[in-house]
């Protein structure tokens, strides 16, 4: 069976590695591994997604179900927010005020990031 990746929210090339190919499966087989690569980046974002498609394209001898021709793939976010840069400077303010401070910065940078 042919698969690709789609994308979605997540950009092939900027949060994962576009991947297509054919799965062979042996007679008897149920299960196939496909490896696609996540990018690794140092700013927050949302939790994205993309889709890996099975296709029906040169499907021989199989069938895909209606529920079974796609599945969605998160990339679920590890950085802290809004930026790495941001979360040291909130971590390092040793006055309240500055810490304060800090956090007021966090607010705006996450304003600036979701009001598009």
């Amino acid at each position: 069976v042919r698969f690709a990746t789609e994308e979605s929210s997540a950009k092939s090339g900027k949060h994962f590695e576009h991947a297509e190919g054919v799965l062979d499966f042996e007679s008897g087989q149920r299960i196939a591994k496909i490896k696609v690569l996540i990018k690794e980046d140092a700013d927050w974002s949302v939790n994205l997604h993309f889709r890996l498609r099975l296709l029906e394209e040169s499907l021989e001898n199989a069938v895909l179900g209606q529920h079974s021709n796609f599945v969605r793939v998160f990339i679920l976010n590890d950085d802290p927010f809004p930026n790495a840069k941001g979360a040291k400077a909130f971590e390092n303010a040793q006055d309240h005020h500055l810490r304060i401070g800090a956090a007021w910065g966090l607010f705006w940078r996450y304003l600036q990031m979701n009001w598009q």
